[in-house]
């Protein structure tokens, strides 16, 4: 057996992701009393509030994961999709390109790559092995999962985007930070195109190094028949109906195009125009609920570990623990750390931001350091370790058929490539 072998079969031992969650609630329970002066009756209630106020995220999360495999299931999508995955004629090929979809998708939004890029994973796993071409299953969808390694750095990212709105709460103290400052900067865009250039590198040199495997093999479906329904297309019809209230409400709302919710409205319209019929619509989002079980179940698990570090002060305790020892020399990078550790305990950017975000910009201003620069140092924090933390992958996993074990050999690898990048970044720049 080679050192790869071993390495992959080391991760063959990791828990599921449900086991994983509640492990590290019972360790968030322990830190909650350890950690704080916390009584059990402020720690329950911590819990028990957490519990349920993720309900509306949960609820868009499992809109775009449905709605999105509903979308695909579409003759148009359908074909679009096997165009691309036919065009793919080798193992390697696949999780180059792979990954650098998931990167590009993830810059834009992590929501719509996290959908598209399971989905794009699962077509050419199905087609590579209707042409018995042999890859690497777990590689395959590790590379699908890149984009939450850029998103924070992106056009979706939650903390950048929120300073520069004038509505956000520390807005007295700081102000508003526009998006050039941060999302645009000199060096967010060399994370970036760093980002772009070696990942999917890692990738094709990993796959060629252990050679082309089929770890899991996703199964062949059976060919879709689109039946014919007669009648008036009345989800075509309904879709338009949306499309003009969805149109006049943006115009007056003035809302970002890339909110979650105004994704899931261009979903649900694009979907239900595609289909035309109710009836085959509805089956496709049938199909779809399939996968979305995780998220049912673990965003409420997630919630109350967020909580327990919100209202017991603990995530206050850790970051003012590491941040007890920053100069203006190691500053971002132990902010950049800090914000990783919160992540695989609080795997919500945006939740983390309002929680973490103001103990880290006092500490920036009272050493008179850059208040953008802090804000991409928890942004990149916060989206290596999702490489760690296997949450956000469930609607990938759920679509493709594979293990947070098949992944996780080859997202920690990413994690550690990221790790140098995103330090690189803080130091240079």
């Amino acid at each position: 057996m080679t050192w790869q072998d071993r390495y992959i079969t080391f991760f063959k031992k990791i828990p599921s992701p449900f086991h994983l969650a509640i492990y590290l609630s019972v360790l968030a329970l322990l830190l909650s009393f350890l950690c704080t002066e916390a009584s059990i009756g402020d720690v329950s209630v911590a819990w028990t509030k957490g519990f349920w106020e993720l309900l509306p995220f949960g609820m868009q999360m499992l809109l775009i994961l449905v709605l999105g495999s509903a979308l695909a299931e579409s003759r148009v999508a359908q074909i679009l999709i096997d165009e691309i995955a036919n065009r793919i004629t080798s193992g390697r090929q696949a999780v180059f390109w792979m990954s650098v979809f998931a990167l590009l998708s993830g810059y834009l939004n992590w929501g719509l790559s996290l959908v598209f890029s399971a989905l794009l994973a699962k077509k050419i796993s199905q087609s590579l092995t209707e042409r018995k071409i042999k890859y690497n299953h777990g590689l395959l969808v590790a590379s699908a999962y890149l984009g939450l390694m850029v998103w924070h750095g992106g056009l979706s990212g939650s903390a950048p985007l929120d300073v520069a709105s004038t509505a956000h709460k520390l807005v007295d103290k700081i102000g508003t930070v526009n998006t050039r400052e941060t999302l645009a900067s000199n060096m967010n865009l060399f994370s970036l195109a760093c980002c772009l250039l070696f990942l999917p590198l890692v990738s094709f040199l990993f796959s060629k190094r252990q050679g082309a495997q089929q770890n899991a093999i996703i199964q062949v479906e059976e060919d879709r028949k689109y039946t014919s329904v007669k009648g008036l297309p009345v989800g075509r019809i309904f879709a338009l109906l949306m499309l003009f209230f969805f149109v006049i409400s943006f115009w007056h709302m003035q809302s970002s195009i890339l909110s979650l919710n105004n994704i899931n409205m261009m979903l649900f319209i694009t979907a239900l125009a595609l289909h035309g019929h109710l009836a085959i619509f509805m089956a496709s989002v049938q199909k779809g609920l399939g996968n979305a079980v995780g998220i049912v179940l673990q965003f409420p698990i997630y919630a109350g570990l967020m909580g327990l570090l919100k209202y017991t002060g603990l995530l206050s305790e850790i970051s003012a623990a590491m941040l007890q020892i920053a100069d203006v020399s190691n500053f971002y990078f132990l902010s950049f750390l800090s914000a990783g550790l919160t992540n695989i305990l609080v795997p919500s950017g945006g939740g983390q931001w309002q929680v973490q975000g103001p103990i880290l910009i006092e500490v920036a201003q009272q050493l008179g350091l850059s208040i953008p620069k802090t804000v991409m140092a928890l942004a990149y924090g916060d989206q290596l370790t999702n490489m760690l933390q296997p949450f956000w992958a469930l609607p990938l996993l759920g679509i493709t058929k594979a293990k947070v074990s098949d992944i996780l050999p080859y997202t920690l690898v990413f994690m550690m490539v990221g790790f140098l990048i995103f330090t690189a970044a803080l130091y240079i720049f």
